[in-house]
């Protein structure tokens, strides 16, 4: 999920990620800055959360 964006780096947001794609699973929740030197993670599109049977997303929001 975006939770910080910026108007100088609209590609490169903070993100809040509770799922790994690769493992299929979820993962405790960590911020990533995306726009820090070095980071290789990116968004590669919008998904639908119940696609992936997240339920609930409203308290993934929460710090």
């Amino acid at each position: 999920m975006v939770t910080e964006q910026t108007g100088a780096s609209l590609l490169a947001p903070r993100v809040k990620v509770f799922f790994s794609i690769r493992a299929q699973a979820h993962i405790p929740p960590e911020v990533v800055d995306l726009s820090r030197p070095g980071v290789k993670d990116k968004i590669v599109s919008r998904e639908d959360a119940a696609a992936w049977g997240l339920k609930n997303v409203e308290q993934l929001w929460a710090p």
